[in-house]
């Protein structure tokens, strides 16, 4: 798994580089367009988003759904928590449409933090970009990875897959 994740972090990275050998001054003209447009009411809601995004935030929430769910396996909790894709690992036990309406609310989430970042001026708009197609990448590859080992732990959430 570990070595996926680096061959998706190169790949992103070659990309990114790419796009920056292409379009050179994209990300310098996209933060001035941004800034030279930013209005006091957008700016509020630009710090209140990018502070529910932060580690600071998403660490002790995530730990604290660690604890609750009280997990037997030590190695299976800090993937989880590594991960943080668990907006898809809840979702698991729920119906088809509650799990669709859960991942929806996760990549919107990750969407408004991105557009604070750089609506904010402390993210480039290509680093933004490549972070959310690593992270949705990795996340969509531990689902892949993770979710038959966890029907085969729990039986029962293999019924609720299809619904």
């Amino acid at each position: 798994m570990l070595g996926i994740l680096l061959g998706l972090s190169v790949v992103t990275a070659a990309a990114g580089i790419g796009i920056r050998a292409w379009a050179p001054g994209f990300d310098a003209q996209a933060l001035q367009a941004i800034a030279g447009a930013r209005d006091a009411t957008l700016t509020s809601i630009a710090w209140v988003v990018t502070e529910a995004g932060s580690f600071v935030l998403l660490a002790p929430l995530s730990i604290a759904f660690l604890l609750l769910r009280r997990w037997k396996r030590p190695a299976d909790d800090i993937a989880l928590l590594v991960m943080l894709t668990v907006a898809i690992m809840l979702s698991q036990a729920l119906t088809r449409g509650w799990r669709e309406a859960a991942i929806a609310l996760g990549v919107l989430i990750a969407i408004a933090v991105a557009w604070s970042r750089v609506y904010l001026g402390v993210h480039y708009p290509t680093d933004v970009a490549a972070g959310l197609l690593l992270g949705w990448s990795w996340a969509l590859l531990v689902l892949h990875w993770a979710r038959p080992k966890l029907i085969q732990d729990h039986p029962a959430m293999g019924g609720l897959a299809g619904k």
